[in-house]
């Protein structure tokens, strides 16, 4: 996704060792078309994303891989992860940090994640190479992209979710000058969340949920505090 650093290099080297690994470029378009582009070159059975921050444990294609195999009819699904937050400077060095911890309970459904009881991230998504056309990440999202993916393969592919419960996936969630979150302020969090009502407000497994409006109101009223000097910005949220 236009990466100015010596990726390029580094990839090359691996290629050249082995003929699995590929480097595509593109001008950068943001974390959606990136992804699309990686789904579009994909010529496996099976898609999964990892973001540059984030780590598979080990056994992450493994479990994937059998899950799948047991399950023959499921489309897509994601694992359990750690969640590690992190405030960072300019440096990328870490000033502060929260405990890495375990993302979801052991029973997380798909309508958990509708509800927003469930978390996700990008990275530990994974799905058939060959999907329904309407499906595709959605680059009006900024934010929440990985969201809306999930939900939009659920709406279409509602008995067809596999979650593996064990923690798969390392994800640093960065805050500071650093990634998406650490860059978007609570004006920007409301507007995502009321993109994201209005976009499947007549999901099935939508219905029932109680975040909307509320996650509007709170973030529209943080934002106005912040405003107004009462609070610290949203880069801060989780570092008093």
């Amino acid at each position: 996704d236009g990466s100015t650093d010596n990726t390029r290099e580094v990839v090359n080297e691996i290629s050249s060792k082995d003929e699995r690994v590929k480097y595509v470029y593109q001008d950068n378009a943001g974390v959606s078309s990136a992804r699309q582009r990686g789904w579009n070159e994909a010529k496996g059975d099976v898609v999964v994303y990892l973001d540059s921050d984030d780590t598979f444990l080990l056994t992450f294609l493994e479990k994937v891989k059998e899950a799948l195999t047991k399950n023959p009819a499921g489309m897509f699904g994601l694992s359990n992860h750690y969640r590690h937050i992190i405030l960072v400077d300019a440096h990328n060095t870490i000033l502060q940090e929260k405990e890495a911890f375990v993302c979801h309970e052991p029973g997380t459904r798909l309508q958990d994640i509708y509800y927003w009881n469930a978390k996700i991230t990008g990275s530990g998504i994974f799905h058939k190479r060959i999907l329904a056309p309407q499906i595709k990440w959605d680059e009006e999202f900024e934010r929440g992209e990985d969201w809306d993916f999930i939900l939009q393969c659920g709406r279409v592919y509602t008995d067809t979710f596999i979650y593996l419960p064990e923690p798969l996936v390392y994800y640093a969630q960065k805050y500071g000058v650093d990634g998406i979150c650490g860059n978007t302020s609570y004006a920007e969090w409301a507007e995502m969340f009321q993109k994201m009502y209005q976009k499947h407000k007549e999901d099935p497994l939508l219905q029932g949920q109680t975040w909307y409006p509320d996650r509007i109101e709170r973030y529209t009223k943080m934002q106005a505090q912040f405003e107004a000097g009462a609070i610290k910005s949203a880069m801060y949220k989780y570092f008093p």
